[in-house]
């Protein structure tokens, strides 16, 4: 996707495409991460940063190393293969995103303070 494009333009496509691939080397809180489970997205992902930390390997998305091309490459020619056993991914990045939703963190936060 290149340029400019509306947000419910976006959200369409994303949710639309089924896949969601994420080939970064940094990053700090990822709202595309969360927001891509939320439409549904299966979603691929380096480690990278807060990550491995949003995506629970293996039941809210797949992880792997950063610069590990071979690795993506091989991931994302599987899911395009049988993209229908990917469901369990889904429903588990649906599910994970609902921790990052305002007031779930309010609730969490207010507990600890």
């Amino acid at each position: 996707i290149q340029g400019r494009m509306e947000r419910k333009e976006l959200f369409k496509l994303i949710s639309e495409s089924g896949l969601f691939l994420l080939n970064s080397s940094f990053e700090s809180f990822s709202f595309q991460a969360v927001e891509a489970m939320a439409l549904g997205s299966v979603l691929i992902a380096t480690k990278a940063g807060s990550l491995k930390e949003i995506i629970e390997d293996g039941k809210s998305g797949i992880l792997y190393e950063e610069n590990d091309f071979e690795k993506m490459r091989t991931l994302v020619l599987d899911y395009l293969k049988q993209s229908q056993n990917y469901e369990y991914l889904r429903v588990g990045a649906r599910k994970r995103a609902g921790f990052f939703t305002f007031s779930h963190t309010f609730s969490a936060l207010t507990k600890f303070l």
